[in-house]
């Protein structure tokens, strides 16, 4: 093998190893594109799930406001009602 097949040979060689990272680079694009996504979404619900739980203590709390209300208009008649 003469000096110039032995760099041809290796010149094959480089290309191929380029060829397998570029390949190997744009599988690990895709896993941190997807990494990316799902970490989003998980975010997005972990905020859904949040504004759920926000909303259910608002609602409680208007209830037990409800109920204040009701005693307070059951202690103090005569200011309830007009005079």
């Amino acid at each position: 093998m003469t000096g110039m097949e032995a760099d041809l040979e290796k010149y094959k060689d480089l290309q191929e190893q380029y060829k397998e990272l570029q390949d190997k680079f744009s599988a690990l694009q895709s896993q941190l594109n997807e990494s990316k996504l799902r970490a989003e979404i998980d975010k997005e619900r972990a905020v859904m799930d949040k504004e759920r739980e926000m909303q259910e203590r608002i609602r409680e709390a208007d209830r037990e406001n409800a109920k204040l209300q009701a005693k307070i208009e059951q202690l103090s008649p005569a200011e309830a009602s007009p005079k």
